[in-house]
């Protein structure tokens, strides 16, 4: 597999530095030849490319090549070799070089040689390849005289094209002291110049009449009036002197140079300079197309055998191609060059022709329009993205208007879908979701202010001759036959189509097929579904899927239906060996997980059709269901588990002995403690959602008593040492608590026992706040809230016990058991309180747990009305000065003291967030200031925040004077009597200072 997706991505690479990697990646497979010989034809094309890349790619090639030429006989490698033993044949006779060429290189091509025997000569039978002109003519030159010549010279006119371009597009390599190369900019800018100079050369250099301006009015006027009484008789001149060839051979030279010029803009030193030459190209050519619009009237008039074909000219189409070969391109300047110089275009027509109205009439745009769809027929991927993006372009940024785009879009929408259908899964899915999204556009211009007849056929009359049906009946037609395409990418596109049509056209999606249904059902039904291609039969059980839940009766079922049905259970049922040959390889494993998915898929909506509901094959589907259940793949289990959930969603009720035979796997399994894993504990949990009446509540004890013997005792050590989050072990006891949240009632009794399990594993591990038994125990806890936390909150004495509360309340998923605590807050403070009368240790753990459980719930706004209760306010500042004493008198127990700690700035964090709730309160305010400044309680950034934020930054005017009182006020000694109290007013002075 990973040498078939290499070799894809090979053929599709388009940088050199990208081909290289894939072909080294071939070619250093860490696998023996004997593990390779069964895809041996896969390093074929990759030794090939190898020996025509740079030195270190050829020595690789070769040693791989006279490793299986010394080790593989001919009757095996000649066969293997025969589809490339052309280029491969041709590629060693380029190392045949004398000094001063590589000499390992040359030694090693002779020897493999010498090796082969001359066999190499059995498979020369194609023709030899031979350069050569199309034309007899001498190539394009202008005459230059010389320095010291009398006379001019011919100087062919394509003499350093190819070096300026590649100069140009030349990236610059650093030397061995790291320095660019000096000159680089300069010799580049000369090549541009160059360029610039070839183009010039070839789209004219004819002196412009001086009242050219008069003349391309008049002419756009003729072409918008459509008048054919214009003088064509310069365009009907024979030029037949003239090469064809020759000339096709500078349309793809001016195509290049275009294309160089366009790359430049990926150059941030000559943006500027080729952009202004770009769009005056594009001026040039849109003068040109409005006469060669004019002239293409002319096919309107009576055929004349003595007109001849017109003077012989570079082609304008040159320029289109150039743009979408540059939209397919890399760099992001270039592809937005290429849509800059489409808009200069349209903006010069609509200049010329005097709106955008009349813009849609020239054939510039049929023929770019055409040359994007085109593009997207093209093998290279990157080409179907340009031509994708270029349409995607017309169709939103360019207001051709929906006339025009009504005349393209069939062509439009086959140009798309067959970019969905053909792009490989291996390669980047950009192209493919550019074409999905331009194909959405598309229809929802098409469909605007359709009606349902406006989608529908023409009925046939007998008698009568068959009528042109609308274009929009024919594209629901062609979506309907890819609702079955093997492509499982564009079954989706054309199911996302056909609702964006149902849902304009204010209809359902079963009445626009409805004239299509036999042409849908006649090739499913012609064959047997195992006489076809996996992914063939995975379209055409999709396709059924999908018309089946369209509407009930909406497919008869019929002999062929129920045969189909049969089919698709026996292929569900089948093993994979008896699916396939080689069933372990990575392709043919998937296509047997897709097929199985989409059978079960399909008995899953017929099971929900009253016709088959109560069919005789009923049971034998539901065995099929729960077999699938203890399936190895993932998506064959999902798929089995929804099958499942719907049949229960109609009828809860199931046969005895059917529950009993899909049941006995699982509960077998939890019998012995060895024998549980995670993919057994995960289908008891489906289980349990589907068939919770069905099962007892002992399942827990039995899981219980079997959690001790997964691990060995002395294991505890080593595994907490590691990344045990990827243990088995670990994840299979986290299956085991992800049970019980889905066992019947009662099965809150396993309270006491679940949670004393989960610290002490946690204990093991060494971990208070982070393990992958926390979300099942939290899931638990919200499943029961109210009895955990009556149970948890009574042990609030326990450090252990309280930070487990107090983290469960912290998660995003712990609403319930939020909902609970805010309505038993005074429960809380009661029972805090009954543990501070009773002093000691147990008296500052109970405050800690407190504080901690208060601070997770003011976080949540839904939690955190209490913060409104003044009472509660007040308790939890007499705490907080509480424990500010204790701290300070070094009076807390060691162990306590870094607790204490962190549960004096949670406790801040509660008298901010209450602030904040009332933040024009300044009397709490000032209360809190002065309890900080007096060394009461603890000073946290929390609060500076909330004085800058809520205080310094408000711009009101109001409460800024009621800011300045209260700060006058502290300044005069009215509220101050210590001098504790004395320096909280300065200091909350000093911060409402910059408002004054």
């Amino acid at each position: 597999m990973l040498l078939d997706v290499l070799n894809n991505l090979l053929m599709a690479a388009r940088k050199p530095s990208d081909r290289d990697l894939y072909v080294e990646l071939c070619l250093t497979v860490p696998a023996r030849l004997s593990h390779l010989l069964p895809h041996l034809s896969f390093l074929m094309r990759p030794l090939v490319v190898a020996l025509r890349a740079g030195t270190d790619l050829v020595g690789q090639g070769l040693r791989t090549l006279e490793l299986c030429v010394d080790n593989l006989t001919a009757d095996y490698l000649d066969p293997i070799m025969a589809p490339v033993i052309d280029e491969l044949m041709t590629a060693l006779f380029d190392h045949l070089r004398p000094h001063p060429y590589n000499h390992f290189h040359a030694h090693t091509t002779l020897r493999i040689l010498g090796k082969l025997g001359g066999r190499n000569r059995k498979f020369m039978t194609n023709a030899v390849p031979l350069r050569y002109k199309e034309y007899a003519e001498d190539p394009s030159s202008f005459d230059v005289r010389l320095i010291g010549s009398k006379k001019d010279r011919a100087f062919p006119a394509e003499v350093g094209i190819d070096a300026a371009i590649q100069k140009l597009m030349e990236v610059p390599r650093n030397s061995k002291n790291n320095q660019s190369r000096q000159f680089d900019g300069y010799y580049k800018q000369q090549a541009l110049q160059f360029i610039k100079a070839n183009i010039k050369l070839r789209i004219g250099f004819d002196q412009l009449p001086d009242d050219l301006p008069r003349i391309v009015r008049l002419q756009a006027q003729d072409f918008l009036a459509r008048k054919l009484d214009v003088n064509f008789a310069p365009f009907e001149i024979s030029d037949r002197e003239r090469s064809i060839p020759k000339k096709e051979e500078q349309d793809q030279i001016v195509k290049r140079l275009l294309k160089a010029v366009l790359f430049t803009q990926s150059m941030p030193e000559f943006q500027e300079e080729s952009q202004a030459f770009l769009l005056n190209i594009c001026r040039h050519f849109a003068l040109i197309e409005v006469g060669r619009s004019l002239v293409e009237l002319k096919k309107h008039n009576p055929f004349d055998p003595k007109a001849g074909e017109g003077p012989l000219c570079i082609d304008t189409k040159v320029l289109s191609e150039a743009i979408v070969e540059s939209l397919a391109s890399d760099h992001p300047e270039v592809r937005e060059a290429s849509q800059n110089c489409i808009r200069e275009l349209y903006d010069s027509f609509v200049t010329i022709l005097g709106s955008e109205a009349s813009v849609w009439h020239l054939p510039f745009f049929n023929r770019l329009s055409s040359t994007f769809c085109h593009s997207c027929y093209e093998e290279e991927w990157f080409t179907k993205t340009g031509g994708s993006l270029g349409i995607h372009f017309l169709l939103t940024e360019l207001d051709l208007g929906d006339a025009w785009v009504a005349t393209k879009q069939t062509e439009f929408i086959r140009a798309l879908m067959y970019v969905i259908k053909d792009m490989p899964q291996d390669l980047p899915e950009k192209t493919r979701r550019l074409a999905q999204s331009s194909l959405k556009v598309l229809l929802a211009r098409i469909t605007k202010n359709i009606k349902k007849e406006d989608a529908l056929p023409i009925p046939h009359q007998q008698g009568q001759a068959p009528q042109k049906q609308p274009r929009l009946a024919q594209i629901c037609m062609l979506f309907n036959n890819e609702l079955c395409h093997m492509n499982k990418h564009v079954r989706e596109a054309a199911r996302q189509s056909l609702e964006l049509i149902a849902s304009a056209a204010s209809c359902e999606v079963w009445e626009l097929l409805e004239p299509y249904k036999e042409r849908f059902l006649q090739p499913i039904y012609a064959k047997p579904l195992r006489a076809l291609p996996f992914v063939t039969q995975i379209g055409y059980i999709n396709g059924m899927t999908y018309h089946l839940g369209l509407k009930s009766n909406w497919i008869p079922f019929d002999e062929n239906l129920n045969r189909l049905l049969m089919e698709s259970l026996a292929l569900a049922d089948a093993n994979d060996e008896s699916l396939a040959n080689k069933p372990a390889e990575y392709r043919t494993h998937e296509h047997i997980v897709n097929l199985r998915v989409s059978c079960i898929k399909l008995l899953s909506t017929a099971m929900g059709c009253e016709e088959f509901a109560n069919s005789p094959s009923k049971s034998r589907i539901l065995i099929v269901y729960f077999k699938c259940l203890y399936s190895e793949s993932k998506p064959t289990i999902l798929a089995a588990h929804d099958a499942l959930k719907s049949v229960l969603s109609v009828d809860r009720r199931l046969p005895k002995d059917l529950l009993q035979g899909g049941l006995k796997p699982v509960l077998q399994s939890l019998q012995d403690p060895k024998r549980l894993t995670t993919a057994g504990l995960d289908n008891l949990s489906r289980l349990l959602k589907l068939l919770t009446s069905y099962f007892k509540k002992e399942i827990g004890t039995r899981l219980l008593d079997q959690i001790d013997h997964i691990v060995e005792p002395n294991m505890w050590q080593q595994i907490s040492f590691t990344y045990f989050e990827q243990n088995s072990q670990m994840k299979v006891i986290a299956a085991i608590l992800n049970i019980f949240h889905l066992l019947p009632a009662p099965a809150e009794e396993f309270q006491e026992r679940l949670i004393e399990y989960f610290l002490t594993l946690e204990e093991r591990l060494r971990r208070t706040h982070h393990s992958p038994f926390r979300l099942p125990i939290y899931r638990y806890i919200n499943r029961y809230p109210k009895e955990l936390w009556a149970f948890l909150a009574d042990k609030l004495g326990e450090l252990k016990y309280g930070r487990l509360l107090a983290q469960a309340v912290a998660h995003n998923d712990s609403s319930p058991l939020r909902e609970v605590a805010v309505e038993s807050i005074d429960g809380l403070m009661t029972k805090c309180n009954e543990l501070i009368a009773q002093g000691g240790e147990i008296k500052f753990i109970g405050m800690i747990n407190a504080v901690h459980i208060l601070e997770s719930m003011c976080h949540y706004p839904n939690a955190s009305t209490w913060l409104a209760k003044k009472e509660v306010v007040s308790w939890l500042k007499a705490i907080g000065k509480d424990f500010e004493h204790h701290q300070r008198s070094y009076t807390l127990p060691a162990h306590l003291r870094l607790a204490s700690y962190q549960a004096s700035e949670q406790l801040m964090t509660i008298l901010v967030k209450s602030l904040e709730q009332t933040p024009k309160d300044l009397d709490s305010l000032f209360s809190l200031v002065a309890s900080v400044t007096a060394e009461e309680l603890r000073s946290t950034q929390n609060l500076f925040t909330f004085l800058y934020e809520h205080i310094i930054s408000d711009d009101s005017v109001d409460f800024g004077g009621q800011q300045y009182s209260a700060a006058w006020k502290c300044m005069q000694g009215k509220m101050t009597r210590t001098r504790r109290n004395t320096s909280c007013c300065i200091t909350l002075s000093t911060q409402l200072l910059p408002w004054t």
